[in-house]
């Protein structure tokens, strides 16, 4: 659908909620995706009088417990933030049972969900950049800018921006931001971790950020008691740093480092971020073994010469109970424990192939 048909459906679907409507948000677990469930509710709070009534956190791939969650609230609305629900049409109909359904997402699209029931908004459809440089939290600012004003909720969408690695990206909104808002970058950076620190050293607390961060300002944000998350994830990545410089495989042929890795928390996603910089040109694979039964990882190139999604989704495609996808530069998925072999030796030939 044209851009215009869109923005015109989602005023329609906007509209169409009710001051008594259950409005319930489903978003990523990153802070991208909470930012983006922060300005979606913080711009219904101003239309309606109330925010969302519910906010749940998701996983990219495991949709699962969140539609469990939805079916017993029953809501009237369904807003989904930073999920590329796109990828499994089951997920997409299960929804569309429950309530009307807005789909707001920056990650690459695999198929149109508009329908009757379904309003699909990607980042290519607002802008001619990859999804990769818009993230959710400035689209859903973006968004809902068109219907009511949100300056003072700016900083919130900068802190999402900096969690999707977009400050280069945004530079002018930020400065806007950092004037209108009365905060200093060093104060969006520290919230940015905080999120960070809170999703991987204690993801219990993870939904209590979005009523911190809904109902306080940036500077008694900072003053938290869940920042103390944060010296312990810089220690936690300084331990695990050490241990990639001694423990990854270097494929030079392919630009390729493989790491595999048994932390004790939820860290895969802060330690490749802080790798990636590290190694801008070179395919990084971290793989996280929590001793569950699929093994999580991550895959980050800066340079855009290997599509990160396109690696993830043929490695893992013909493998029962894999999955893999997500941007350009940055991607992620899982793999059953016995099949990792399998992944491992598919990443490695499909590179192999694309020096050819």
């Amino acid at each position: 659908m044209k851009k215009e048909v869109l923005l015109k459906r989602f005023k329609a679907f906007i509209k169409s909620i009710c001051k008594n409507d259950v409005v319930a948000i489903v978003h990523h677990r990153d802070t991208d995706g909470l930012c983006a469930a922060l300005v979606f509710s913080k711009a219904l709070q101003k239309i309606r009088g109330r925010g969302a009534d519910f906010a749940i956190s998701a996983e990219y791939f495991e949709f699962g417990e969140a539609i469990a969650a939805l079916k017993s609230i029953a809501p009237d609305k369904i807003v989904s933030l930073d999920l590329s629900i796109d990828q499994s049409p089951e997920d997409v109909k299960s929804l569309e049972k429950l309530a009307p359904l807005l789909l707001i997402d920056h990650h690459k699209q695999y198929r149109d969900c508009n329908s009757k029931r379904t309003v699909f908004i990607k980042a290519q459809h607002m802008k001619k950049i990859d999804g990769s440089k818009y993230p959710a939290s400035k689209l859903a600012f973006d968004l809902c800018s068109n219907l009511v004003s949100l300056k003072k909720e700016q900083w919130i969408a900068c802190v999402g921006l900096l969690g999707d690695m977009s400050y280069k990206n945004w530079k002018p909104f930020f400065a806007k931001t950092i004037k209108e808002n009365k905060v200093s970058l060093k104060q969006l950076q520290s919230l940015e971790g905080l999120v960070s620190a809170v999703e991987t050293i204690q993801g219990e607390k993870f939904a209590d950020l979005f009523a911190e961060f809904h109902s306080k300002t940036p500077k008694q944000l900072l003053k938290s008691p869940l920042n103390k998350y944060k010296k312990m994830l810089s220690k936690e990545l300084s331990k695990w740093q050490k241990d990639f410089k001694k423990n990854a495989e270097f494929h030079k042929a392919e630009g390729l480092i493989f790491y595999k890795f048994k932390p004790p928390f939820e860290i895969k996603s802060a330690l490749i971020d802080s790798l990636t910089l590290k190694h801008p040109d070179k395919t990084l694979i971290i793989v996280q073994d929590l001793g569950e039964k699929n093994l999580r990882f991550s895959a980050r190139r800066q340079d855009f010469k290997v599509k990160m999604n396109e690696l993830l989704e043929n490695a893992t495609k013909g493998i029962p109970g894999a999955s893999g996808g997500g941007h350009i530069p940055a991607s992620a998925g899982a793999v059953p424990r016995a099949k990792f072999p399998v992944f491992k030796e598919n990443v490695v030939r499909i590179l192999s192939k694309g020096k050819k």
